[in-house]
């Protein structure tokens, strides 16, 4: 076989790029939309390697339709006609960015409470007459979806403090190292991300030894105001 003959199940990642694009549509379709309505909002699927297995890529195109099923179906709960919902959208640029942008996110995301949570935040925005509204939306689905599995679980563990000072990363008899012990080697990676998107601030206290002192920041609190109605799960105060 020669260097650029394809091997036995394989496809190039133009095949796997029209597949997720067909899925994004197929799911669109599944709601009603029109032909050319639903194509509108295919298109977003990110390149893979040269090729994959063609079983592989059957697997990821069957999970990322399932989770964009679940988001979808999440945003439709508004109530509002399917068609009405793309419409409204594809009128506008924000909006439609917001929608292209939820998918991809759900599409990409393995907990089943994400997914729903990105539908959620995307029909807010979609449905919405103020821009600011929005652009907010925009922003917390942005945010949310940087975040690892650990930043995630992190950042909604932090809520459960009756203050900020008892998260502090080093010292003392409650912190986040010892309550989060298997995320001990990523704390500092973590903490930094969430410092960097703005969901949590830092003050150093009592000097060095005090270690680094933690709090959620107010777009924090927005952010798991949003977040919160579907992670029930994370709630620890209760």
């Amino acid at each position: 076989m020669s260097e650029i003959e394809p091997s036995k199940n394989t496809v190039p990642a133009e095949v796997f790029s029209n597949i997720a694009n067909e899925v994004a549509k197929a799911v669109a379709m599944l709601y009603g939309v029109d032909p050319i309505t639903s194509s509108a909002i295919g298109g977003f699927a990110a390149g893979v390697t040269k090729s994959l297995p063609l079983q592989l890529v059957e697997r990821i195109a069957r999970l990322r339709a399932a989770r964009i099923n679940t988001a979808v179906g999440e945003a439709l709960k508004s109530g509002v006609d399917p068609e009405e919902f793309i419409s409204l959208a594809l009128n506008d640029d924000r909006k439609l960015e917001l929608l292209a942008r939820a998918m991809e996110a759900a599409q990409k995301t393995v907990e089943d409470q994400r997914v729903k949570f990105y539908g959620q935040i995307a029909a807010e925005g979609i449905l919405a007459a103020d821009a600011a509204i929005v652009d907010e939306s925009q922003r917390i689905l942005s945010t949310i979806a940087s975040l690892e599995p650990s930043d995630l679980k992190i950042f909604l563990h932090m809520r459960t403090a009756e203050n900020w000072s008892k998260y502090h990363h080093e010292g003392g008899s409650r912190t986040l190292a010892i309550e989060l012990p298997e995320l001990s080697p990523v704390l500092d990676s973590s903490l930094a991300r969430l410092e960097a998107l703005g969901l949590a601030t830092s003050a150093s206290e009592g000097g060095l030894s005090f270690g680094t002192f933690w709090r959620i920041t107010k777009f924090g609190e927005l952010c798991l105001k949003k977040l919160l109605n579907d992670y029930k799960k994370y709630d620890q105060s209760n």
